[in-house]
């Protein structure tokens, strides 16, 4: 929830401070809203720090994460693990005063 690991295939030559995170449902087939308000995310951007690397491997942390995107992170995650996965976040969950 506060962060990845990724792999390099082809990244910049350079160092980078901080980057932008795509994070797709693999059944997201290129479409940003869903006509169902109650299913889960699709979509996610996230803003990525470099914590450290190894070869190709490299540790990032998420950074500013509002509460909404920790939600909608958390209802990305239960979607690709399946129905054993116990939460959804709802509106009301989802409202930031």
């Amino acid at each position: 929830m506060t962060g990845m690991l990724v792999r390099t295939l082809h990244g910049p030559s350079m160092p980078h401070a901080s980057y932008a995170v795509e994070l797709a449902h693999p059944d997201a087939n290129g479409a940003d809203v869903l006509d169902d308000d109650d299913a889960p995310p699709r979509r996610l951007w996230l803003c990525a720090v470099p914590v450290w690397t190894h070869g190709k491997f490299q540790a990032l942390s998420f950074v500013s994460q509002s509460r909404l995107d920790r939600l909608r992170l958390a209802d990305l995650i239960a979607a690709l693990r399946g129905p054993a996965c116990p939460t959804r976040a709802t509106s009301e969950e989802a409202y930031l005063p």
